[in-house]
């Protein structure tokens, strides 16, 4: 009988130390991990919202994930300009590819993306 050992995989996808505006970060596969997690941490002078898109292709044209499809939310304000926000937003859609977007400027923020339940290791028991 093969079984899988069950792991986690972790990646920072979008680390800004200053202004920044993006559409979307790195794309990250969904394949293969029962739950796809983004931690999220930052500052910023204005509002900031940090949301998902996705795709079936990496290199295709991505839309915003269905708000059924999401679990959790980030967003800054200038109450977080000097002491940093927190939070994690979850994947649960069937796409092949997410990334996040980042709607307005934060003054530092990073997303790590963290893929939970990964089936790897194959061992014959």
């Amino acid at each position: 009988m093969t079984t899988f050992e069950i792991a986690s995989e972790s990646e920072v996808i979008l680390a800004a130390t200053e202004d920044t505006t993006t559409t979307g970060g790195d794309a990250i596969e969904v394949d293969g991990c029962l739950e796809l997690s983004f931690i999220c941490c930052g500052t910023a002078a204005g509002n900031v919202t940090v949301s998902l898109l996705e795709c079936d292709e990496e290199a295709g044209s991505y839309t915003a994930v269905a708000e059924e499809d999401v679990y959790g939310s980030f967003a800054l304000s200038s109450a977080n300009a000097s002491t940093p926000g927190v939070g994690i937003i979850g994947y649960k859609g069937w796409k092949n590819y997410v990334k996040v977007a980042v709607d307005g400027t934060a003054t530092a923020l990073n997303v790590i993306a963290l893929k939970t339940g990964c089936r790897h290791c194959p061992t014959d028991e």
